[in-house]
């Protein structure tokens, strides 16, 4: 206001150039990218702090250059945050408690493994599986550049001959070994940013949008203003951009109880899932297996 009163003059080239609105406008992404800005130099220190522990992957940092949007700069935060808690050498004792017993973290507990644990995990990893980054890699350049080893032996045999520990109720058994590290595993793909970013944008690609009305809503006729979203029927999310006004009124009408908005699949069954076949193809060698370890690997995803 006091810009658009005393100072227009010198800041706008012809006079009523520079409008009221348009100040309202330059306020307004000012405060957006203040958010994105503190997002950003709070993700620096995260990064240079997980950098005095660990070798901070080349993606990790490269997707940490390029990203400037919400999600992605949120879960590049909730990375660094899951790598401090996965080492506890770069967390004094005190703060590792104090996230145990207040549980600010969701997965605290289930992170917080013993050092001893962790290194059978991270070897069994090595040998035998692809990391989470050249998952990653494997998804972002659309080709599987790195691929798991061929393995004959059993499970349960290699995890008794070099991982199983009777003292260690989570390592006392192949079979107990075996439950414990597919979490683990898990987890990490679970929380890398990058495949987290691209598995998103398939759901995007993939999810169909329904609606259909409720014993309420049934009364609603072609002269209703709800009536464009009475019955929608598979529709893409992709396909509501630019329709924000139909996708809130579908979840306004949902909310006052006239719609039920169900979102589903263009596959009707597990097998045909097209997002779970396409990560397979580039976490497995052979999607086609049926070894014992393939079928490890595939309920990890």
């Amino acid at each position: 206001m006091y810009i658009h009163t005393y100072k227009a003059n010198e800041i706008s080239l012809k006079p009523g150039e520079l409008k009221l609105q348009d100040l309202w406008k330059i306020y307004d992404l000012d405060m957006e990218w203040a958010g994105i800005w503190s997002r950003r130099k709070l993700l620096e220190k995260s990064l240079e702090k997980l950098g005095t522990f660990m070798q901070v992957p080349d993606i990790i940092k490269q997707l940490a250059n390029i990203s400037f949007d919400k999600f992605t700069l949120d879960n590049l935060l909730d990375y660094c945050e899951f790598q401090t808690l996965l080492n506890p050498e770069a967390s004094s004792a005190n703060e590792i408690q104090q996230i145990s017993e207040t549980q600010t973290f969701k997965k605290a507990k289930r992170v917080l493994i013993k050092p001893e644990i962790k290194q059978k995990f991270d070897h069994f990893c090595s040998r035998y599986l692809i990391t989470p980054d050249q998952f990653a890699m494997n998804l972002h350049e659309n080709k599987q550049r790195f691929a798991p080893p061929m393995i004959e032996e059993l499970l349960t045999d290699v995890a008794n001959r070099n991982y199983v520990d009777e003292s260690i109720p989570k390592l006392s058994s192949p079979e107990t070994f075996l439950t414990q590290l597919c979490d683990y595993v898990a987890q990490l793909l679970f929380r890398h940013p990058m495949i987290r970013k691209i598995v998103r944008r398939m759901y995007f690609e993939k999810v169909l949008v329904s609606t259909e009305p409720t014993p309420k809503g049934r009364n609603i006729d072609m002269y209703n203003i709800n009536y464009c979203v009475k019955r929608i029927e598979g529709r893409s999310i992709n396909q509501f951009r630019g329709l924000d006004d139909v996708w809130l009124r579908a979840v306004k009408c949902e909310k006052d109880g006239l719609i039920r908005i169900k979102l589903h699949f263009r596959w009707k069954d597990f097998n045909s899932d097209e997002i779970f076949n396409f990560l397979k193809n580039f976490y497995l060698l052979d999607p086609k297996m049926k070894s014992k370890f393939h079928i490890m690997f595939t309920l990890i995803l």
